[in-house]
């Protein structure tokens, strides 16, 4: 067997497998995935969540970093994705984010009673403040 031989069926594997793949995420089903994914809502108690409650949450955060990461270090990849995938994961990130350090501490179990957490949630809310300030700053034409 040739080396062009050994290296077609590794191909014609790979690209079969690729298009399976676009099939699956173009399908119906992932469509509604996409659509529940829509609408997701960070709503959570911060000084009452429990390490059991957070590691969603956190798991979702990481999830959804990853996805922009790769999306960013690989933008032809977007092409790919199903319409409004890339912009739910986008809202999931930064709904999240500003929650981050504080999930991952209640996660790990560093943070277990509201006390230890106040200084991490005011953080936190700190941040979602000043990103709303941006926000509002850029809508209005303003330098941020």
């Amino acid at each position: 067997m040739s080396q062009r031989d050994l290296f077609s069926q590794f191909t014609s594997f790979s690209v079969q497998t690729l298009l399976n793949l676009l099939e699956f995420l173009h399908s119906d089903s992932v469509k509604q995935m996409i659509d529940e994914i829509g609408n997701f809502n960070a709503d959570f108690d911060p000084y009452t969540i429990t390490q059991k409650e957070a590691e969603p949450y956190f798991n979702i955060l990481n999830i959804s970093h990853r996805m922009l990461k790769v999306t960013a270090e690989h933008p032809e990849v977007l092409a790919a994705l199903p319409n409004g995938l890339y912009d739910r994961y986008a809202k999931i990130h930064y709904e999240l984010s500003p929650w981050g350090i504080l999930l991952e501490k209640v996660t790990d179990g560093k943070l277990p009673n509201a006390d230890d957490r106040e200084p991490e949630i005011l953080k936190a809310v700190s941040r979602t403040r000043g990103r709303k300030l941006i926000a509002q700053k850029l809508y209005e034409g303003e330098s941020a």
